[in-house]
């Protein structure tokens, strides 16, 4: 269990690093759709290449594809949404808002998904324990998010020379 704890964590210390080496791509290509796009570009070939050598397949099969449903190809449009849409908040929010609004959001999602048991996860209700785990995360979300703004603000109208 631990191994993958550490797999997860180590996961989210090169997803953090992405943020600002997509930003510094979007500087050079002049767009977020085009940073995005070349990322998306190296993960297939970075992809298919370990899925080839691993399997000796590159696709799945048209049985495979048949026999399940559709709306698990959805997967594939998120990512790239997710990496876009980071790409464009990185030089407008900076690092800990990038990083932090979407692992709200993964959370909360995440959250809905357990309790409800939503494509096959294993339905786990909501307990007071889970609760208390949200409002620990909106609360650190505030401290980390909200306050440094309204403490930037603050500092703004007590230096305003009026």
């Amino acid at each position: 269990m631990f191994v993958y704890l550490g797999i997860a964590l180590f996961a989210g210390f090169l997803l953090a690093n992405q943020n600002p080496i997509n930003a510094d791509l979007r500087k050079n290509v002049h767009s977020p759709f085009w940073a995005s796009t070349i990322s998306q570009i190296i993960g297939v070939v970075f992809l298919g290449t370990v899925s080839l050598l691993l399997t000796g397949d590159l696709f799945p099969s048209a049985e495979f594809v048949q026999s399940h449903p559709a709306w698990i190809w959805i997967g594939g449009l998120l990512g790239p949404v997710y990496v876009t849409s980071n790409v464009f908040l990185f030089p407008r929010l900076g690092a800990v808002q990038t990083v932090i609004l979407p692992i709200l959001g993964q959370i909360l999602t995440g959250v809905v998904i357990d309790s409800f048991g939503w494509f096959y996860a294993v339905q786990i209700p909501m307990s007071p324990i889970r609760i208390l785990g949200i409002i620990v995360t909106v609360l650190g979300l505030f401290i980390a998010v909200v306050l440094p703004s309204l403490r930037e603000k603050q500092h703004k109208l007590k230096s305003s020379p009026i």
